[in-house]
Order: C-alpha cells, then sequence, then structure tokens
C-alpha cells in the first residue's frame, strides 16, 4: 500500500524505521540518524564492519539499510579503492536524502529497494554488510538470503543489530525501569535479532561465522528520542513522567549512563 493510500502516524518510537514514508515526518528519522552518527561508537561499527570485510581494494559493495548515505560515504572515505558502493533503503525519504549528500563520488549510488526482493542478479557483489537493519525487517531470513544471494562466492557477508532486551539504563527505580525497558524492547519488529545473528548466519550455510558485542553508550536526548519518539513526557502517566524527570536530573548532575547493546557477526558464502 502506498503512502498516499495510508494514515499517516505520528512516530511514537524508532521501531518505525520499516514506515518511514508513512509518518508524518520523515525528517525525524533522517534527524535521528545524524544525532545517532555522531556517538563515537557509531565510528567504531562502522569501522570494524569494514574491517572484517577486508581486503576491500577494488570491490563492489552492497550497503543495505543505507540510510542518509552516511555510512556510504564514510567508507569510501576509508577506503579509497573500493570500486563501487551501492547504497539501498526503503524509504523513498531517505534515499533523496542519501542522494542530495553525495557529492562528486561516481562511485556511490543509491536505490530505493526491499531487502526481501533486492534488483541485482546473483553474484553481483564482492561484499554487502547491513547496520541496525534486519532488526527492522519484517522476515530476517528473507533479507538474509537475497543479501547471500546477491554476493560472490567466497564473498563475506556482515551485520550489525542491537539487542533490545539488552538495553541498560542506570536508575533507582529498578522494577520500573524493567518494565519500561521491555515495553520498549516488545515495541521492536525483532528485539532479539542480535543474539539470534549466530544461529540465522549458520542456518544460512555461511562458514567461518564469528560475532563480537559492541555496545553503544546513549546520550539522554537519545534515549528520549528512542523511547517517545515525538511523544511529550507530559502525556505519560505520573509515574514514568518521575522516572523521565529523575534521568534528566542525572543528566544534569552528569551522572546519566544508558548504554545499548549490539552484535557484529560476519561469515562467508
Amino acid at each position: 500500500m502506498t503512502p498516499s493510500k495510508m494514515a499517516r502516524r505520528s512516530i511514537d518510537s524508532v521501531g518505525q524505521f520499516s514506515s518511514v514514508d508513512v509518518t508524518r515526518d520523515p525528517q525525524w528519522f533522517i534527524d535521528f540518524m545524524d544525532n545517532a552518527n555522531c556517538l563515537p561508537e557509531h565510528e567504531l561499527i562502522n569501522r570494524r564492519l569494514a574491517e572484517v570485510m577486508e581486503p576491500l581494494d577494488c570491490k563492489r559493495i552492497l550497503e543495505l539499510g543505507c540510510g542518509t548515505g552516511n555510512d556510504v560515504r564514510r567508507l569510501m572515505t576509508l577506503y579509497p579503492e573500493i570500486t563501487e558502493v551501492v547504497g539501498v533503503d526503503l524509504s523513498e525519504a531517505m534515499i533523496a536524502e542519501a542522494n542530495y549528500r553525495i557529492g562528486d563520488d561516481s562511485r556511490i549510488r543509491y536505490e530505493q529497494g526491499d531487502g526481501k526482493r533486492l534488483a541485482f542478479a546473483d553474484n553481483t557483489f564482492d561484499c554487502a554488510r547491513a547496520k541496525l537493519v534486519l532488526m527492522h525487517c519484517e522476515n530476517i531470513d528473507a533479507t538474509l538470503t537475497e543479501l547471500i544471494r546477491v554476493v560472490k562466492p567466497n564473498g563475506k557477508i556482515a551485520v550489525f543489530d542491537h539487542d533490545f532486551d539488552g538495553l541498560l539504563i542506570d536508575h533507582y527505580n529498578q522494577p520500573l525501569t524493567r518494565l519500561i525497558v521491555e515495553r520498549f524492547s516488545n515495541k521492536a519488529k525483532n528485539n532479539w535479532s542480535g543474539r539470534q545473528l549466530f544461529r540465522r548466519f549458520l542456518q544460512h550455510r555461511l562458514v567461518n561465522v564469528a560475532v563480537e558485542a559492541i555496545s553503544v553508550n546513549l546520550t539522554f536526548e537519545l534515549l528520549r528520542s528512542m523511547f517517545l519518539g515525538q511523544d511529550d513526557i507530559s502525556e505519560l502517566a505520573s509515574e514514568e513522567q518521575v522516572w523521565w524527570e529523575e534521568l534528566a536530573c542525572s543528566q544534569e548532575r552528569g551522572h546519566f549512563f544508558a548504554s545499548f547493546p549490539g552484535f557484529l557477526a560476519v561469515g562467508t558464502k
């Protein structure tokens, strides 16, 4: 169903990344991604997603879920000898923004597309990667099958996904914190995607599978955006308002801490 045939929805969490074009404000997701990409751990994730696929000289790479193209542009900076990177994203708004930011690098190309039905022939790319994508997919296995299909024999597939149940927030009210985190986790399409990567890679007959954990330390504002989207704290139940106000006080004192664990998996076709 096209966006014009659907009632556009307000944003209540980052769980709507697979529905960017049918929300009232796609720019919210673009801004959220820009803010998240400023976190130092995202630079580490980008580097590791590239390093596990080395050597990358003269390689053609597929970037699934490219968003605004930030990771694609960074990849080209790290590895100037790459032949081509093709970024694919489900969102028309994201692809438009990626093309706006592309600059003059003719080795970068962006296409709107669905990861479950990639418009590429078998064995097209030397390797493929997906950062924070499978956890939003309607069908992880179908998407992973497509990623593997379009990669050449002996090519590598690298994926990073969070594990929503593992989100850590330092707050004295442990019972309420557990409830709020569980509710947030249950909104995600695939809240255990991160911990499932090792098994899924093996089930798809990838070899030399390796997994490493990387946790992203969050800012207060990013955590608030993740949990509440465009909702206002004043609209919450009084107990939860107090919970958020106490987190804000922790932020003001310099005591705020929240960390979002994730897993990077790499395998060979």
